[in-house]
């Protein structure tokens, strides 16, 4: 259940047990001329102050509640916060080639599909090696990795729940290439389908436009890199390998 269900749901109890605090207030309003005699005699009367300090009780605990749902939402706030600055950075950065931190941008990536991720209930594994600093398009990198990302969740959705997993891998190849793997066990790929699924309005989605896979595709060329894919086929999940060539500061001022 989300944080804001949550609340919704709390705010319709305390709402019954404050209509049910506004109808002992009348009782005691309408007999506030022998109220002694109401509460220590009548039926209604001697069951009201219990009745009123369980309500008491109940509505100090729902306010706990509340503040620390609030809490949750308010971090959730931050987060978000922080993943849409940090793509409107990147976005601003589009075609702009600088040294960057390949692990931190794939981690920037996990972060935008983290809610996502969450909500799916998918479980993620990363592996993450030290890579060296290097020169590239941050932005478009990114995009790629989100792209990634996406189709490994979609590729989940009729995973059961509890079994649903993506994994991230980033490795070094040598001196002067990076790896990123991100593979799923979701519905897999028809081995027919691996030299088609790149391709421009190629999509097994219902909702599909098969771009996204497309560029990324297109994305990794022009950073003179290769995205690949590969599947045993249906049901058995897939993984997507970037390779990705490192350009240093040094080779730049040598060409």
């Amino acid at each position: 259940m989300s944080d804001i269900a949550k609340l919704v749901k709390r705010a319709k109890l305390v709402k019954s047990k404050v209509s049910g605090l506004a109808r002992a207030a009348e009782l005691i309003e309408k007999n506030r001329d022998h109220v002694a005699d109401f509460i220590t005699q009548d039926e209604h009367g001697r069951n009201l102050p219990t009745y009123i300090c369980q309500i008491a009780q109940v509505l100090v605990e729902e306010q706990r509640g509340y503040l620390h749902e609030l809490g949750n939402l308010k971090t959730c706030v931050d987060h978000i916060n922080q993943i849409v600055q940090s793509q409107q950075t990147f976005a601003r950065r589009v075609g702009h080639v600088e040294p960057e931190c390949i692990r931190s941008i794939v981690r920037n990536s996990l972060a935008v599909m983290e809610a996502a991720f969450k909500r799916h209930g998918i479980e993620v594994h990363d592996d993450l090696v030290a890579a060296p600093t290097a020169l590239l398009d941050s932005a478009k990198f990114m995009q790629i990795l989100v792209n990634l990302l996406t189709n490994a969740k979609d590729a989940l959705s009729s995973v059961p729940t509890g079994e649903k997993r993506v994994a991230v891998r980033l490795r070094l190849e040598g001196e002067d290439h990076a790896v990123i793997e991100v593979s799923d066990n979701g519905v897999g790929i028809e081995p027919a389908n691996l030299t088609r699924i790149f391709g421009n309005g190629y999509t097994t989605k219902r909702d599909g436009r098969g771009f996204g896979l497309h560029f990324s595709a297109l994305a990794a060329k022009e950073m003179g890199g290769e995205l690949t894919v590969q599947s045993d086929g249906p049901g058995r999940g897939a993984c997507f390998t970037f390779r990705l060539p490192l350009r240093t500061l040094t080779e730049v001022s040598a060409t």
